[in-house]
């Protein structure tokens, strides 16, 4: 099962202050249920923040993460084209898997970039594929950096197209297959 939340083109005005210590608009929580006797946890699958216009004194960060434990809480975020006070604004905070800048295709070619939260201390590997497995591009390591650029020129396929990342800490390694959207 997955879990998601689209928030797309709002207009948010706050007067007042935000009371929590890293000012952040979205804040998303890791949630508890008991299943059989068995404590089990759930965060969140895919989280998309895009075109919102904000205006507040001090909103330090649009999307974080609260666990329980210290694991993402957000598996992918698609972020982009949000403003605040009229600027271009993508700040965001711990705990977060996957951060995604909205991804653009021009001429054949996919731009796009892959941020980091201050807790994430993976490597990450990308490839675009298609539904089928089919690889569409050659597999690229990411640098390290709050956001690293990436430019994917794809073979063709009609069908849908589909990002492999791989994250890797230390021997264990997770890849998760995210949909492609193009803004």
């Amino acid at each position: 099962m997955a879990s998601g939340i689209t928030i797309r083109q709002n207009t948010f005005t706050i007067n007042g202050d935000i009371p929590t210590y890293y000012k952040t608009l979205i804040d998303v929580r890791e949630k508890t249920e008991t299943i059989g006797g068995k404590l089990t946890y759930f965060g969140t699958s895919l989280v998309t923040v895009t075109g919102n216009k904000i205006t507040s004194k001090n909103v330090k960060q649009i999307v974080a993460g609260t666990p329980i434990r210290k694991l993402p809480v957000v598996d992918t975020l698609y972020i982009g084209q949000n403003t605040l006070n009229a600027k271009p604004f993508q700040k965001i905070g711990g705990y977060l898997d996957t951060v995604i800048q909205l991804p653009t295709y021009k001429k054949g070619i996919i731009s796009g970039g892959i941020m980091r939260s201050f807790t994430d201390t993976s490597t990450k590997t990308i490839q675009l594929r298609d539904t089928t497995g089919k690889a569409l591009t050659k597999p690229i390591t990411l640098k390290t950096g709050p956001l690293v650029n990436f430019t994917l020129k794809p073979i063709y396929s009609p069908k849908p197209k589909v990002l492999w990342i791989t994250n890797k800490v230390g021997t264990k390694s997770v890849t998760k297959k995210v949909p492609l959207y193009l803004f």
